[in-house]
């Protein structure tokens, strides 16, 4: 049967998170996109040039990677809890297992702009 241990709690937490923080980023970018829009409805000559110019591409991706360094060692920790967990690597800090993969999961949060 499956265990529910304090890991999965953490774990889980930690995702609910990285979610609430992948809902507000997006937010963030449509308030600002709805606020630069209206300003150019406002704005005239120069102005209005300069403000769409600001308007974000529809074609580019929501999300942009800060670093890709910092983006691949969460993926790593997140690998590693897996192998720890199961027992596969480093038996010792099997207790601890879900340490990496809350770090993992709220740093590649943050990896995200």
């Amino acid at each position: 049967m499956f265990n529910l241990d304090d890991g999965i709690l953490y774990t889980g937490l930690a995702l609910i998170f990285f979610y609430l923080y992948l809902a507000w980023l997006r937010g963030r970018k449509r308030r600002l996109a709805r606020e630069t829009a209206m300003a150019m409805n406002k704005a005239h000559g120069a102005k209005k040039r300069e403000l769409a110019a600001r308007l974000p591409d529809p074609n580019a991706p929501r999300y942009e990677v800060r670093s890709w360094l910092m983006l691949s060692i969460m993926i790593a920790l997140l690998i590693l809890s897996i192998l720890v967990r199961n027992e596969t690597l480093l038996t010792e800090f099997k207790d601890y297992w879900w340490v990496a993969s809350v770090v993992g999961v709220i740093g590649f949060a943050f990896c995200l702009k």
